[in-house]
């Protein structure tokens, strides 16, 4: 963890609600993007980010600090994602209709191109192998925390994650053909 993080926590628990802005500004984008992932909705996912936020501040004081805050948050987010898609009776959307924040490229379609390809991948995985590409490529998470944000063995997570990515370089092969190495 960061020693700005660290202040962060301290000023937050010490009343400065300034200072749990920062940590939502930090971390509200990533968030939504996980949230969304497993609730496949904007608007459960909005709802899923909002209440991973009120949740982590009302039980930061409980935050040991054992691990980074990026991991027990993203917990929490995990967590009540999965809480609400158990709720919730399964719905089936386009994968097209999507609306997913990607990463901001104004000079290069092929960035673009290759984003929507990448992200319809992680889409279309199992909920358990797209949660673990995502923190991994999306979050520079290390297996380590992974398999604790996700509750799995190292082990096991590593296999999930070397399976996702058989599945997702078929599945771009599969659509792309041809054009995957021209994207990629």
């Amino acid at each position: 963890m960061n020693s700005d993080e660290i202040t962060w926590i301290n000023d937050c628990l010490n009343g400065d609600s300034y200072a749990y802005r920062k940590l939502v500004n930090k971390y509200q984008h990533f968030a939504y993007t996980l949230a969304v992932r497993i609730t496949k909705s904007a608007e459960d996912a909005e709802e899923v980010t909002q209440d991973a936020f009120l949740k982590a501040y009302a039980s930061l004081a409980g935050f040991k600090g054992e691990s980074k805050f990026s991991t027990w948050f993203y917990k929490i987010v995990l967590n009540l994602a999965m809480s609400k898609v158990r709720r919730c009776k399964p719905t089936h959307q386009n994968i097209d209709d999507l609306n997913l924040q990607t990463v901001n490229d104004n000079d290069s379609s092929r960035k673009t191109e290759r984003t929507y390809y990448v992200e319809k991948a992680i889409a279309s995985l199992p909920e358990d192998e797209a949660i673990i590409v995502t923190l991994f490529y999306m979050e520079d998470q290390s297996l380590d925390e992974i398999s604790n944000i996700v509750q799995l063995s190292l082990s096991n997570t590593k296999v999930k994650l070397f399976r996702a990515r058989k599945k997702m370089a078929e599945m771009l092969k599969n659509e792309l053909k041809e054009d995957l190495y021209t994207i990629l």
